[in-house]
């Protein structure tokens, strides 16, 4: 980055674990198509662990946003077996998911609805901060709390597989 290293300087931020609903994973340009116009979501039942890591099997929601029409379609449903949920002495503990009592699972209108309010969301950040992004978050009790936002590392001209 151009900073000698007895220059260069550390922060860091502390933040509280929330005991999340669902964890969300961002891309304000939809990094399977590459267009632009399409934000790609990655939804899952509790914490963010379950997305970012490879130790469980499954697959989270996957939807997308049109940032023109500003409506938002479920491309797939999860499948993970476990949801994790902030344990005795900060352990995370695996939970079974019951999907047949998520109501977004047997709701689809309220999945469209939370991928429509984290689009919206998206866009916003997106536009404050100057280009493509890469989010990350939870919601909480029907709240949003972003964790963390970066540059989306966008490839031009990506085959459309979306």
């Amino acid at each position: 980055a151009g900073i000698a290293q007895r220059e260069a300087q550390m922060a860091v931020l502390l933040q509280p674990m929330l005991a999340a609903d669902y964890c969300f994973i961002i891309h304000t340009v939809n990094p399977v198509s590459g267009d632009a116009d399409q934000v790609y979501i990655e939804l899952a039942h509790g914490l963010g662990e379950i997305l970012t890591s490879a130790r469980y099997r499954g697959e989270p929601y996957r939807l997308v946003y049109a940032k023109q029409r500003q409506q938002a379609h479920i491309k797939n449903y999860a499948s993970y077996l476990w949801s994790l949920h902030p344990g005795d002495q900060g352990v995370l503990q695996a939970i079974p998911v019951n999907y047949q009592a998520s109501s977004l699972w047997t709701q689809p209108r309220q999945l469209i609805a939370l991928a429509t309010r984290l689009g919206q969301v998206a866009v916003s950040i997106e536009a404050a901060m100057g280009g493509a992004q890469d989010i990350e978050g939870c919601v909480l009790d029907g709240h949003i709390h972003i964790v963390q936002t970066r540059p989306q590392n966008v490839k031009p001209d990506q085959p459309d597989q979306a």
